[in-house]
């Protein structure tokens, strides 16, 4: 019963909202509402039910890929909050704002890998739906600064869990003040692309991990990550723990994290995939620089050419930054094929560096401290000629030092 009478709500609201659709896109105002209150399914369930009433309908279409990629970051952090991710270690696996959870549920290395595939899962089905996407028209306003995830699960989305408040911990020029809440911003076909190359590189780092076998370092060392960590230690100081309580115990720990990132090579055609991932972004990076630097108007961008303001930020994006960042793009792709080669700071001679492409096209064991020391280096070690250092100073100095923010924004 529950069920039935959510669908009449949802149903009556589309009835009421049809002759009054926001004249931004095709979706109500009651999918924007929804949004801001946090509750994505309803907002799933409004924009699949235009889409279902006009399979031709990219608008609708957009706005159910929007949910969609906002529920699987969400579901993401539901999970690593429930078992208890490290506000002091976290951050190696998730920049999202979590508290410590008091009481967190058990998680082994395979439920980590579970974990894993479920967001695999999730990013698929989000990209799979923009690539669907045909119209060069869509149009998608939302209010990205009252947008709310309930990311630890308690009912509730708080001022910290609000989309604004976790894109201001990657970009320092976003504005700021008691007027945020009201920052609307229309996601239009660049931005399509856009948010395929991140759904492609947020599964690259997953795709990688999942093709090593970590259970080894997880049961010893995983109580760093995760309070629900099983098997737990039988050693004391074991766990996370408060910032101010660090000490020898977990600096054991940390020394035998590095001494245990020994891991073995169990599903190789996941890391051809991880490479696949991130060619996909430099392509989606392209196409969606293209579309915006052909865009003529100004509409509350999210992502503005250089005759563009922001709506969502001070910053700026400079035609120099453009050039940038398509020549970055170009030697990222490069090295990623194998036509440029990365430097080792063990190899001294010129033209021969590290061929990245088959470190994915034909990995091994990947093992953190011989790889630092050189000796994992050497089966990938080959003459060429190696990546250009004034394509990464140019980044560097264009984007005046906050080249990660930037990139964070304009993928």
């Amino acid at each position: 019963m529950p069920g039935l009478q959510r669908a009449l709500i949802i149903a009556s609201l589309l009835a009421i909202t049809a002759g009054t659709a926001s004249s931004a896109d095709s979706l109500p105002e009651a999918y924007r509402a929804a949004l801001r209150e946090g509750d994505l399914s309803t907002a799933e369930m409004i924009a699949s039910g235009r889409l279902s009433a006009d399979p031709k309908d990219d608008d609708a279409r957009f706005g159910l890929a929007a949910v969609q990629f906002l529920a699987a970051v969400r579901d993401r952090a539901r999970s690593l909050y429930r078992h208890g991710l490290s506000t002091q270690f976290g951050g190696l696996i998730s920049t999202l704002p979590l508290p410590q959870n008091p009481r967190p549920e058990p998680l082994d290395a395979a439920g980590l890998r579970k974990l894993l595939l479920a967001w695999l899962d999730d990013l698929d089905r989000c990209e799979a739906t923009l690539a669907s996407i045909q119209s060069e028209t869509v149009r998608l306003e939302l209010p990205l600064g009252a947008l709310r995830l309930d990311l630890d699960g308690d009912g509730e989305a708080g001022p910290s869990e609000r989309l604004w408040a976790i894109y201001r911990r990657f970009n320092r020029a976003a504005s700021d003040g008691a007027e945020t809440e009201s920052i609307q911003v229309v996601f239009d076909r660049g931005d399509v692309d856009w948010l395929r190359g991140y759904c492609r590189l947020l599964s690259a780092p997953a795709e990688m991990l999942l093709a090593h076998d970590f259970s080894m370092l997880y049961d010893r060392c995983g109580g760093l990550l995760f309070g629900g960590a099983v098997p737990r230690s039988p050693l004391s100081g074991s766990g996370p723990i408060a910032r101010s309580q660090f000490g020898a115990e977990q600096i054991a720990d940390l020394v035998a994290a590095v001494h245990l990132v020994r891991l073995p090579m169990i599903a190789p055609e996941r890391m051809k995939a991880a490479r696949q991932d991130l060619l996909a972004v430099i392509a989606s990076s392209r196409t969606s620089w293209n579309r915006i630097l052909a865009e003529t108007d100004d509409d509350l961008e999210w992502l503005p050419n250089p005759r563009q303001k922001a709506a969502a930020t001070s910053s700026r994006i400079t035609q120099e930054m453009v050039d940038a960042w398509m020549k970055f793009l170009d030697e990222a792709e490069a090295i990623l094929e194998g036509k440029k080669l990365v430097p080792h700071w063990r190899i001294d001679q010129p033209r021969r560096g590290i061929d990245l492409a088959q470190v994915f096209e034909a990995p091994r064991e990947f093992d953190l401290v011989l790889w630092v020391q050189g000796t994992s280096a050497l089966p990938y070690v080959r003459e060429g000629d190696t990546t250009d250092p004034q394509v990464w100073s140019r980044l560097e100095r264009v984007f005046r030092g906050e080249l990660l923010g930037f990139a964070f924004w304009i993928n």
